[in-house]
């Protein structure tokens, strides 16, 4: 752990502007454990590229036949962890990927019931809510191939033997309980002790622990795609592509933030606002952020199916910087 428990929040220390650079284009899907790997796939290619965020290595990983890395969606939630990464393999069917070792893990159907498995740990996998009235999920452990389910309204350790409830003090609890009822993804961040969110008007960052006042780290913005990781908070300020239209953001320039928890480093770059082939908006920030190690993620939108309601995601390039 990088010396998250400290007793009192570093300054936050001012930020000159950076510029993300494009990296990889005709990108069909991406996902980032939030600390150390990313991997991505390009249209056309039956590979799926791994990149380690601490050097900048990069490996190919060939998939199991009929699968391919999980793209975020309509409703993006997909959360990895872990060096673990989501699969799609056609027929409804899933697997977990291992970015390290390639090998990839089926997951189940269900017994008399279909799951949506939408995040992973080295441990266990996750699905949205089920059991009819959506008051649980289920867990699949990724050794034993075992199904549980849970009731929902909590942080699960995927990463742990039994998967338990990670531990939230009562300061807290609250807060995260109404946050995990939220459906949009990276709504909030949570790891080790440390909660960031939205403020409670929705328009600023707000950072929190159990012990010691919130720091409030952004004021006037509508921030998006919380990660933390390694000691690394990121968020963004960019449009996200739904099944509704993309909401309007208070005025002011579309960003990527970093925030370094152990000495209050901070870092923001400018978001590219480029034109999306099927949607008629103009040019505009419409992606997603992420990171990995030492270096953010910018996936931007380039083309998608567009709708009277929205757009859905068919092709991004990734923008990166390192910290």
């Amino acid at each position: 752990m990088i010396g998250l428990a400290l007793l009192v929040w570093p300054a936050v220390c001012n930020a000159a502007v950076g510029t993300l650079r494009p990296f990889v284009t005709g990108t069909t899907a991406f996902q980032s454990d939030g600390a150390e790997y990313a991997a991505w796939q390009v249209a056309g290619s039956p590979a799926i590229t791994v990149l380690d965020g601490r050097d900048g290595h990069q490996h190919l990983v060939t998939p199991p036949a009929g699968c391919r890395l999980m793209r975020q969606g309509m409703l993006g939630e997909i959360r990895t962890d872990a060096a673990r990464f989501m699969l799609e393999c056609g027929s409804g069917q899933q697997a977990v990927l291992d970015a390290r070792s390639g090998v990839a893990v089926d997951l189940s159907h269900g017994a008399g019931a279909y799951y949506d498995w939408i995040s992973t740990g080295s441990r266990y996998a996750e699905s949205r809510r089920t059991c009819g009235n959506g008051q649980c999920v289920a867990l699949e452990d990724l050794r034993t191939d075992a199904v549980s389910l849970r009731r929902h309204v909590a942080l699960y350790d995927l990463n742990r033997p039994g998967a338990p409830v990670s531990a939230v003090c009562g300061a807290l609890r609250r807060r995260l309980a109404s946050a995990l009822e939220i459906a949009e993804p990276g709504y909030f961040a949570f790891a080790d002790g440390v909660f960031a969110l939205p403020t409670k008007s929705d328009e600023g960052v707000e950072l929190l622990r159990c012990k010691g006042k919130p720091r409030i780290l952004q004021k006037r913005v509508i921030p998006r795609d919380f990660q933390l990781g390694a000691g690394i908070l990121t968020w963004d300020t960019g449009y996200p592509l739904r099944e509704s239209a993309p909401e309007e953001a208070l005025p002011g320039p579309a960003r990527l933030i970093s925030y370094r928890l152990v000495d209050g480093r901070r870092h923001e770059w400018r978001l590219p606002s480029i034109p999306v082939s099927g949607i008629g908006d103009g040019p505009q920030p419409f992606g997603y952020s992420a990171h990995a190690g030492d270096t953010v993620f910018w996936i931007a939108t380039t083309s998608a199916f567009g709708g009277e309601t929205g757009a859905t995601l068919d092709q991004a390039t990734i923008y990166t910087a390192r910290l």
